[in-house]
């Protein structure tokens, strides 16, 4: 037998004394004591509503419950302190059942199922208790709700949390009773010019996110939620709102409505800026030309028109003769020159030497198929000549990219910025033939 004490306050009955967890959990022993018990252990739920049944110790009494197989006697000060959702009451009630778990209340508001399928008329009490428990939950609510707007119309800022809106400090009110938003001094003058630069200069969140972070500004981290957050609160032009409330000139503004409404239509006018890698960036040269090639994304959309399902392929593109290579691609040809990745069996001399041979076959190739054109060969031994050189460059090309899928593998193991480092380390540039997708020369870099 197992003996368990349940007890739970919510931050709305904080200043109640007698549902203090201290006062619960002497009831509890009292009684257990009372019925010649000892409470093994105490489940506590401190700040969690009763509305719900996901509560951190409730759920670690459940699984307790489930793994016991023995009789289990749990006490408490009231039965609103399980729940008081009188659904939820009776779905504690079919597990306890099963269980075998014996519930004690100092009110007496429980009614487990068997008393209340045997003797109804005895359950009526803990039933209607619990109804009259979820009804209080409603009132209270709506007790919240008036006090939360009654306080916001008197220029309290009643939205939870300890930290304020981005440009903007607390100041508890003399009282002590409700709290202010006042502009930050600190945050002031990096506000205005985040607004300033977004308006004025039409400057993307992300970049202005990235030069503040950059900085260092007002000693905090910056990014796009952060930036984004502080020009879209409506809070910057004075005006507090909530689920339950709405005032204008509530709080100290940065701006006008007018110059608020102008920013929301140049965020919401554009998309936000999408950053994509790239493994070669800066490194990549056309053979041809000369020139260093961009990087660029092509997107495919899946063809159900899911924006979600996409898929990115990553080019690098010379804009003097409008060719590009994939960047998966450049990884296969360029991955043996990486010393990270070569191995003993995998190396870039293996794969080099046959390369070579590959390439000796298809000019044997084109030699058998000018003299067979020039009738120096018979048919059948043209045939089978042919047969064979074929067989020999598949069986090489197939051994090719089985030791290419190798390496990449390997070095898809790494992180991204570790495979950054790889290449960053070893070359300091690539020349490529983009017409015919191959590299023409690397320069790699010298090793200290």
């Amino acid at each position: 037998m197992k003996v368990f004490g349940y007890a739970r306050r919510s931050a709305s009955e904080s200043r109640k004394a007698s549902y203090s967890i201290e006062s619960q959990k002497d009831i509890c022993n009292q009684l257990a004591e009372r019925d010649g018990r000892k409470i093994d252990k105490f489940y506590i739920d401190k700040g969690y509503s009763g509305t719900t049944l996901q509560r951190p110790n409730m759920q670690k009494m459940l699984r307790d419950i489930a793994e016991a197989n023995e009789e289990i006697y749990i006490y408490i000060w009231a039965a609103s302190r399980l729940s008081r959702k009188s659904n939820q009451c009776d779905s504690l009630r079919y597990v306890f059942d099963k269980y075998n778990v014996t519930v004690v209340s100092s009110n007496n508001d429980w009614a487990s199922l068997q008393e209340i399928e045997e003797t109804p008329d005895v359950a009526i009490v803990p039933r209607y208790i619990s109804i009259n428990d979820e009804t209080e939950v409603h009132r209270d609510r709506k007790r919240t709700i008036m006090g939360l707007v009654t306080s916001a119309r008197m220029g309290n800022y009643t939205k939870g949390g300890t930290t304020a809106p981005t440009g903007y400090r607390f100041v508890k009110n003399e009282n002590s009773k409700g709290r202010k938003v006042e502009l930050d001094p600190d945050f002031a003058e990096t506000m205005i010019y985040i607004l300033s630069e977004i308006h004025d200069k039409r400057r993307s969140v992300d970049s202005v996110a990235i030069e503040l972070d950059a900085a260092k500004a007002c000693g905090v981290m910056w990014c796009y939620s952060k930036v984004y957050k502080a020009v879209t609160d409506p809070i910057i032009y004075g005006r507090f709102v909530t689920s339950y409330v709405d005032i204008d000139n509530h709080s100290p503004a940065y701006c006008s409505k007018d110059y608020y409404d102008e920013i929301q239509k140049i965020l919401h006018g554009r998309k936000k800026e999408v950053h994509h890698k790239y493994l070669f960036k800066n490194i990549v040269k056309c053979n041809k030309c000369s020139y260093w090639c961009n990087e660029i994304p092509t997107i495919h959309y899946a063809r159900n028109g899911d924006k979600k399902s996409k898929r990115v392929y990553k080019y690098y593109y010379c804009p003097n003769c409008n060719k590009r290579i994939n960047e998966q691609v450049l990884l296969n040809k360029i991955i043996y020159h990486i010393e990270e990745i070569s191995i003993s069996n995998v190396n870039e001399e293996i794969i080099e030497d046959m390369k070579n041979k590959s390439k000796r076959l298809e000019k044997r190739l084109e030699f058998i198929d000018d003299e067979y054109d020039n009738g120096l060969l018979n048919d059948d031994y043209y045939k089978a000549e042919r047969k064979k050189i074929l067989a020999k460059r598949k069986n090489i090309d197939k051994s090719v990219k089985k030791m290419e899928k190798e390496a990449v593998k390997r070095f898809r193991n790494f992180t991204y910025s570790e495979q950054k480092q790889l290449i960053e380390k070893a070359f300091t540039c690539i020349d490529v033939n983009l017409e015919e997708k191959s590299i023409s020369n690397i320069v790699k870099k010298i090793s200290k």
